[in-house]
């Protein structure tokens, strides 16, 4: 259920070197003198000068990037965000693991909902953070309140509410239905949630062993597992997911 996802750096020939790709993020960048730093997928601090960028395009605090990581100093830097898309030779390049990840991809909470009973159905490697979680919670339930309300209606128009004899059939079996179809897409999230906060996809099976003893347990052990932020480095499972934000210290300047 934990499988690693494997190292997803690759390692890759540029400007005649050989070293492996890094993703991170401007941490500062002075425009005037052409230097800065970046903040790692590592947890690190890497400096750089503007002479290493492979792209002619503003960067400034949070551009995502890929780099060559050499020693302290970051090298043959490519910006990620695809900023001047649709300019033809001057669009950003992409390569490594985001140009395998298409620039639209959708980060808001339906669309990693959808994925997630889509592409990710049964998806238990990688990472998912806060917000791909959450926003499948909110569209499950969201989904299971509208079968459940519809199904009450066709069990009213039926008459299934107005004897004792009766009993909401339809009601029961689409809500069934619909809890049996998403449960490996909801398992596979977990897993995956779990993988973030660096913990074993096993710690799953937690609160379902919680919910046989005292259902209310598990719901909060999963509502935790939920809460925790995402692991800000690289770990077994793979990269920081997109679009999570590092916690970076604003760098201090000395007074002019």
């Amino acid at each position: 259920m934990s499988l690693p996802a494997g190292d997803n750096r690759k390692a890759v020939r540029l400007s005649g070197g050989r070293g492996v790709i890094m993703r991170g993020e401007v941490l500062h960048f002075d425009e005037e003198l052409g230097i800065g730093f970046i903040a790692g997928a590592d947890g690190k601090r890497y400096s750089f000068d503007r002479g290493e960028l492979r792209q002619h395009a503003p960067i400034g605090r949070g551009t995502p990037l890929e780099f060559l990581p050499d020693g302290d100093a970051a090298r043959e830097i490519f910006i990620t965000r695809d900023e001047m898309q649709g300019t033809g030779a001057g669009a950003v390049g992409r390569f490594g693991r985001s140009a395998a990840a298409s620039d639209a991809e959708d980060t808001g909470l339906w669309g990693y909902f959808w994925r997630g009973i889509t592409r990710n159905y049964v998806n238990f490697r990688g990472r998912a953070r806060r917000k791909e979680f959450w926003g499948y919670v909110l569209f499950y339930w969201l989904g299971l309140f509208a079968v459940s309300a519809a199904a009450a209606a066709a069990d009213f128009g039926l008459g299934n509410f107005q004897s004792g004899s009766e009993w909401p059939v339809v009601s029961v079996v689409l809500v069934v239905v619909v809890q049996l179809a998403t449960f490996l897409p909801t398992l596979a999230l977990l897993v995956r949630r779990l993988h973030d906060i660096g913990l074993s996809g096993w710690f799953s099976l937690l609160p379902i062993v919680l919910s046989v003893v005292f259902s209310i347990v598990g719901a909060i052990v999963t509502f935790v597992f939920g809460l925790v932020p995402s692991q800000k480095h690289e770990n077994q499972w793979g990269p920081v997911p997109t679009g999570v934000r590092f916690d970076t210290v604003p760098v201090e300047t000395p007074d002019a």
